[in-house]
């Protein structure tokens, strides 16, 4: 393949656009993945303080 070619070149431009989608549906993945994960934590976090909301609400009576 020549550089001169216009075919080749029609070849890179193509390629370079393939991997191009290739790296965008990895990082979209990957967030997907970490807002999943995000959630999961958030959710954890918020039971955790709920039972220690419960668990301290009767020990501040006077």
């Amino acid at each position: 393949m020549r550089l001169d070619d216009p075919g080749g070149i029609d070849m890179i431009l193509i390629g370079a656009n393939i991997i191009n989608i290739f790296i965008i549906l990895f990082f979209l993945s990957i967030s997907i993945y970490a807002f999943i994960i995000f959630v999961k934590l958030s959710r954890r976090g918020i039971k955790v303080l709920d039972i220690y909301i419960e668990k301290n609400k009767n020990n501040n009576k006077p």
